[in-house]
């Protein structure tokens, strides 16, 4: 158990951004809602901190399951090609022509991304982003491991086809979700 408020405060500081960058990805690049997701979530574990055994794992599922509860909510997928002002991460290059082309890899691949379902969306930001595992995966969102895997395959497939020649850019990820140096 986390146990103290000490604790929760040394938590919110290391994990609230990472926290809001994964949310924006579930959201498709929609960082005022994720912020407002990510604040919510503290607010309740904040109420419930003494239970929880496994903070990051908590926050993982709480905010993939508020995701798809609000997409279910709103009764259709957000619209997102107007919302890619997305989260930036940091990227070291070695020289501003690389940086670029990182940026346009990028901005295509949150492109591609905006056009998953919610919840497409939410099993890849876990299993590439987050690198858990399909079990792990499966458990968070409530769904069979075999659900998880055509997700995963569907993402695949249709991120691969939006790319297009741009495709290789997915090879960068190795089966974790973890970039390839």
């Amino acid at each position: 158990m986390s146990g103290s408020i000490a604790e929760y405060d040394r938590f919110y500081r290391e994990h609230r951004q990472r926290l809001v960058v994964t949310a924006a990805q579930m959201l498709a690049g929609d960082i005022h809602q994720a912020e407002e997701l990510v604040d919510e979530a503290f607010e309740k574990a904040f109420r419930q901190w003494h239970r929880i055994d496994s903070p990051r794992a908590w926050f993982r599922t709480v905010i993939a399951r508020s995701v798809y509860k609000r997409s279910r909510r709103l009764g259709r997928l957000q619209s997102v090609l107007g919302r890619i002002h997305a989260v930036e991460r940091s990227v070291t290059a070695p020289d501003p022509s690389a940086l670029l082309e990182l940026r346009e890899d990028y901005v295509r691949v949150r492109k591609a991304l905006a056009g998953l379902s919610e919840r497409q969306r939410a099993v890849v930001v876990l299993y590439w982003y987050e690198g858990c595992s399909p079990e792990s995966i499966a458990t968070q969102l409530r769904i069979s491991r075999s659900t998880v895997a055509a997700h995963l395959a569907r993402a695949y497939a249709h991120l691969a086809r939006e790319l297009g020649p741009h495709s290789e850019v997915l090879d960068r990820f190795d089966d974790h979700g973890e970039e390839q140096r």
